[in-house]
């Protein structure tokens, strides 16, 4: 047994080792774990190292979070107004105008989230200027809860250049009043990014082939730029995702919809090629189940030409899947990421209802088919989609399928795509690590990993299970050193 130098003691450690799933005892050294094991194991071989008592705490690895937006969810937590998805009109043109009061003169306003399922409340000459009034002339631009749409007013329109002369943008559109036709500042898609490009140029940097030549510029110990993020479709809600079947039947698309990709199938073939040739795993943002097949045919087509790798490729969302493609993810080795953390009812199910109807809309996150056929599951919060990244109520979710916040009381969505509470821990940990390339350093507790460690308020698998999203984490320790305590 090796030197320890702290030795972690009279904890309940669990391992996310199924052979091994608990242990008393961790010893640590140079950052990595070195001993695992009973009190009688470790301590009495380990004289000369420094103890620290858990208290009969419950600890875990550290979660491994696949899918954030860090520089989005910095920015938004210092600078931006915060309000919830339920938030009415009156609520947020409230919050706008608090803002616009102290806000120095030409400032925007920024804020989040509404919610998916206001799109038709929001999209109104009405509701605009009641945005308008609250504004005091400042431009104001503010996101709905799944980042891809936002809502604007006449000044934030007039500095962007879109007046009622303007043809919608490509893979997006301008939202109108369905009674008038007239402007309404829905931006959505790609017309947010017109929009939100006068307004903080800061988040819009190079793409491409570009950055990709930049990458090692950057990488270090703790920053791997081994990944790319490829937008395939949209978001249900504001049926700019891409599905097999139409769309329920409304005056702006009219019947037989079904929302498009905004990549062709060659041009996807094509960059995932490219990305393979430079080592680099892609996820590809699937939100409709038309989206995901094209994403999985693609890898189909690459692997068919380029033949086995060792990269996994991620399907972020993997929400909606068409039961033909579900054994595919294992079949391609494509990780399927789960984030953001609404797998139980939300107002984004609620915009999903209207959008395709309660029956096709509650076919939703099919989790536990994905893992009976084999498929990689990994967690991600997709911070500040989900305004707090914290992974306690997406573990609970994945057990319950219930809200819990507490809101939609005594509702499951599909409560059969439950998972057990340890595969749901695997999934934020060790299945997550598998999914970066880096379970040989991180997401379990073994001999030679990283000393990435989290202290529990309570231990998870002894309370009720609509108890989980509760916990909180009190300690903190990345390789071996405690960089948190609450």
């Amino acid at each position: 047994m090796a030197a320890a130098e702290l030795i972690l003691t009279n904890g309940r450690f669990y391992t996310v080792d199924r052979a091994r799933p608990w242990v008393e005892v961790v010893g640590i050294a140079d950052g990595r774990i070195v001993a695992l094991g009973s009190e009688s194991e470790v301590r009495s071989a380990q004289p000369g190292a420094r103890i620290i008592d858990l208290g009969g705490r419950m600890a875990m690895p550290g979660i491994v979070d696949v899918h954030n937006h860090v520089l989005m969810g910095g920015t938004s937590d210092l600078f931006e107004l915060r309000f919830s998805g339920d938030a009415t009109v009156a609520e947020i043109c409230a919050l706008v105008r608090g803002a616009a009061e102290k806000a120095a003169p030409g400032q925007w306003i920024m804020g989040a989230q509404w919610g998916a399922d206001a799109i038709a409340e929001l999209n109104t000459t009405e509701a605009l200027a009641q945005l308008d009034a609250a504004a005091l002339g400042h431009p104001v631009c503010l996101r709905d809860e799944t980042a891809h749409n936002r809502w604007v007013n006449s000044e934030a329109m007039r500095l962007a250049g879109i007046d009622e002369t303007s043809a919608d943008p490509e893979m997006g559109s301008f939202g109108r009043d369905p009674k008038t036709g007239k402007l309404t500042g829905m931006m959505i898609e790609s017309a947010a990014g017109i929009v939100e490009r006068v307004a903080a140029n800061f988040m819009f940097g190079i793409a491409g082939d570009e950055l990709f030549a930049l990458r090692e510029n950057y990488r270090s110990a703790h920053v791997r730029p081994d990944y790319v993020k490829i937008f395939l479709d949209g978001v249900p809600g504001a049926k700019t995702a891409a599905f097999h079947d139409a769309y329920l039947e409304d005056p702006i698309h009219g019947c037989c919809f079904r929302g498009a990709t905004m990549v062709t199938y060659p041009e996807l073939i094509r960059w995932l090629g490219k990305c393979e040739a430079q080592n680099l795993s892609v996820k590809i943002h699937c939100a409709g189940d038309a989206a995901v097949t094209q994403a999985l045919d693609a890898i189909d087509v690459v692997r068919g030409f380029n033949g086995p790798t060792g990269l996994i490729h991620h399907i972020a969302h993997a929400s909606y899947i068409a039961p033909d493609d579900i054994a595919r993810f294992a079949e391609l080795g494509v990780a399927a990421d789960l984030s953001p953390m609404i797998w139980f009812p939300t107002t984004f199910l609620e915009g999903h209802k209207e959008a395709m109807g309660t029956e096709r809309a509650e076919r939703f996150w099919p989790n536990a088919d994905l893992l009976k056929a084999g498929a990689l599951l990994a967690g991600g919060s997709d911070w500040p989609v989900i305004p707090n990244p914290d992974p306690w109520s997406g573990i609970e979710g994945l057990v319950t399928r219930q809200n819990p916040s507490g809101a939609f009381p005594g509702v499951s969505l599909w409560a059969e795509q439950a998972l057990d509470l340890a595969t749901a821990v695997e999934v934020f940990t060790l299945n997550s690590a598998k999914a970066i390339g880096l379970d040989k350093e991180i997401g379990s507790l073994a001999i030679g990993k990283s000393a990435d460690i989290i202290v529990l308020s309570q231990n998870i698998f002894d309370v009720p299970a609509d108890a989980i999203a509760d916990t909180q984490v009190l300690t903190t320790y990345f390789e071996g050193r405690e960089v948190y305590s609450r």
